[in-house]
């Protein structure tokens, strides 16, 4: 699977998802410290993942709403045992949206439809594409790899200007000790 969206029909319509670079998070527990790895990815109801009814929607009472979230897979303490659980993001100018562009509030029967709506989605596309996960993970660790290499070459690069800066005072101080 590649960094580009899979398009899929639900019984609510179709969706569109893209996999994102996983999260990392680390906790203290169990007098250790546990890393974990939140895989993450892009869900919509059109295939900019802008939110917009005009590329995508779900209808719902015969209004148009359209979804644009990031959905995280985590751990979450129940109580009595940690679970997976979806959590939903809303980016800038996505989220749950009706047909003006406004978002839809968390009081309304659309917004509950619209959740079952999106963890259905997600939850099939999970299962229909269960690479995704690891292409998450993949984009994480290629990002945090690119991240220390760059720092590494800044590094080199800092190093380099300090061996030619101790070579000039280097060079000062065998003029001064020649004289």
């Amino acid at each position: 699977m590649t960094t580009d969206y899979a398009s899929f029909e639900t019984v609510a319509g179709t969706f569109y998802a893209r996999p994102l670079s996983a999260e990392r998070r680390t906790y203290y527990s169990g007098g250790e410290y546990v890393e974990e790895i939140q895989p993450r990815v892009w869900l919509a109801t059109d295939p900019e993942f802008k939110a917009d009814t005009d590329l995508g929607h779900l209808k719902i009472r015969g209004r148009k709403y359209a979804i644009a979230n990031v959905m995280k897979l985590s751990d979450v303490w129940t109580g009595e045992r940690m679970e997976k659980r979806w959590q939903s993001e809303a980016s800038y100018g996505g989220g749950f949206r009706n047909d003006k562009g406004q978002k839809v509030g968390y009081d309304t029967k659309a917004y509950d439809a619209l959740r079952q709506a999106e963890l259905d989605a997600i939850e099939l596309y999970a299962v229909t594409f269960p690479e995704w996960e690891r292409e998450s993970a993949r984009l994480l660790f290629e990002r945090e790899r690119d991240h220390h290499l760059s720092k590494k070459r800044n590094l080199l690069q800092d190093a380099n200007r300090e061996d030619v800066e101790a070579a000039r005072w280097q060079k000062r101080l065998d003029d001064l000790l020649a004289a």
